[in-house]
Formats: C-alpha cells, structure tokens, sequence
C-alpha cells in the first residue's frame, strides 16, 4: 500500500490517493499546475476515481463504479485508508519540549553505527 498526500491540493493532512499494487483511487483531482502549469479546480471525490495502472498508467480512464472490479479495490483502499487513520489516532505523541530538552541533540560518536557528526 503507498499513501500519497495531498500535494496542497486539499485540505492539509488529507490523503489524496491510495496505491494497492496496480490500482490507484484518486480521492482529489486538481488545484495544483499540471505539466502545462495549469491550474484546475479542486475537485474532492465523494467516489474515488480508480485506475488500473497496468492497462492505463496515464491514468486516463478510471474504471466505473458499478464494475465488480472498482467495487472490489475500492473496498480494498477504503479499508487501508481508514487502518492508517486509526492507527496515527492511536500512535504516542511526543511530550518532549525540542527547544529545551538535550534529546533532540544529535549524538555524535565515530564508533557508533547509528550517530553521526557534523563532519562526516
């Protein structure tokens, strides 16, 4: 599964598409330049646009939703997006204060495998 964001096309936070092997749901389409540095409108879909990549890698023509086939990934991404949510719902915030606390310093030891100093 490969999440994209939203590239500030919508709004920040949000997802905009969700990759499974070869297919993409595409849940915003526009607000950003495309190659020709035009702008669309933002465009929010209630029912992702989803492509098979395999036969459409230009993501061209979505599969229709009432195919069997866009019914199934759409189950599919549907249930990876809404287990990433839960899980950052559930995941630790960090309490440490970064502008006051030494844990945010890097360590710096040039036998360590994990530190690394300013002149490496």
């Amino acid at each position: 599964v490969l999440f994209h964001p939203n590239c500030d096309a919508g709004p920040d936070g949000e997802i905009g598409a969700v990759r499974i092997g070869k297919y993409k749901a595409v849940l915003y389409t526009g607000g950003v330049p495309d190659c020709s540095g035009t702008i669309g409108p933002l465009v929010h879909h209630t029912s992702p646009l989803i492509f098979n990549l395999a036969l459409d890698p230009s993501e061209s023509s979505p599969l229709h939703p009432e195919q069997k086939q866009y019914q199934d990934v759409l189950r599919m991404t549907s249930q990876a997006l809404a287990d990433l949510l839960q899980d950052i719902r559930g995941d630790n915030t960090s309490t440490v204060d970064y502008s006051t606390s030494s844990d945010a310093r890097p360590c710096c030891d040039e036998n360590s495998a994990i530190c690394r100093c300013t002149w490496d």
